[in-house]
């Protein structure tokens, strides 16, 4: 389970707009009784009566949770049965409005050196002589290049996870 993200700061009154999506991103489905999310000012919302699927997500808007998020800074934290917290999302100076904050991903040493071990260190320019089809060819395979590596990544990121 995670937090996926949140919007601190949505156009027009704030309390209308305002919400926190959760994820199950296991393969197992969860029941969210005893879960709970916190704000940095200790404002708790309890999470019984809900269940996620496996790879389902839930918005829950401040109608429900009444947890008012700041517009300078926030941190959420997702709290399990135990009292455990699993997760936290955070931001810190001005949220600019409609700006919806979201799980960065950071890659590890060894992912970063599965990546780009065999990247080469400079690439070829591209000849003016080049006819546009055969660039647009070539942009059109390179987009769907990084598409996959884009994918292989989110898979390996999401196992660490």
């Amino acid at each position: 389970m995670i937090i996926k993200e949140f919007l601190p700061n949505p156009a027009g009154k704030d309390t209308d707009g305002e919400y926190v999506v959760l994820l199950n991103n296991s393969q197992e489905s969860v029941d969210l009784t005893g879960w709970q999310i916190k704000d940095l000012s200790g404002k708790t919302f309890r999470l019984t009566g809900y269940a996620l699927s496996p790879n389902e997500e839930i918005k829950l808007f401040y109608r429900t949770t009444k947890i008012a998020l700041n517009n300078n800074g926030e941190t959420l934290y997702l709290i399990d049965p135990s009292g455990t917290q699993v997760h936290e999302l955070s931001y810190s100076g001005s949220a600019a409005e409609e700006r919806i904050v979201s799980q960065t991903i950071e890659l590890s040493e060894e992912v970063k050196a599965q990546l780009f071990e065999n990247f080469p260190d400079h690439l070829p320019a591209v000849s003016p002589s080049v006819p546009l089809t055969q660039l647009l060819l070539f942009m059109t395979l390179a987009a769907a290049l990084l598409a996959g590596l884009a994918v292989w990544v989110l898979s390996k990121v999401k196992k660490e996870l």
